[in-house]
């Protein structure tokens, strides 16, 4: 069983790994469009919720990871949508998990950055250890 779960994750990951280039994908009749977005300062487990959203948003086509780290994914994402749909999208998406983001968008990159509060306690403990 172990073995089995390990060899899927394995699959799983090499699959995310290769570079394939992007197929054009339409689901509402309308040219596909690519876009890259890019998600700074979320965790693992809001990046599987944020990929949740993706599938759901109109005019889904493909996502793919392209480059992704602790801190930091960038996914391929296809899509039949305009520009404004998919950043109303993202914002609505941020807006019901409850985080706040910087969202911007130039050329064919999205990319949200989570803002991120410092908390006062760590500051505290800083400030305790060096004195």
């Amino acid at each position: 069983m172990k073995k089995n779960i390990v060899t899927l994750l394995i699959s799983l990951f090499l699959t995310a790994c290769a570079v394939q280039p992007p197929k054009p994908v339409s689901n509402d009749g309308g040219f596909s469009k690519g876009y890259s977005l890019v998600f700074n300062n979320f965790s693992s487990d809001e990046r599987m919720k944020i990929e949740e959203y993706l599938v759901g948003f109109s005019g889904y086509g493909h996502h793919r990871p392209v480059d992704c780290s602790r801190r930091r994914c960038e996914y391929w994402y296809e899509s039949s949508s305009s520009s404004a749909r998919l950043n109303r999208n993202i914002n609505h998406m941020l807006n019901r998990m409850g985080i706040e983001a910087n969202v911007v968008f130039s050329g064919n990159t999205f990319r949200v950055d989570r803002i991120t509060l410092r908390r006062s306690g760590a500051v505290m403990q800083s400030i305790i250890i060096a004195s």
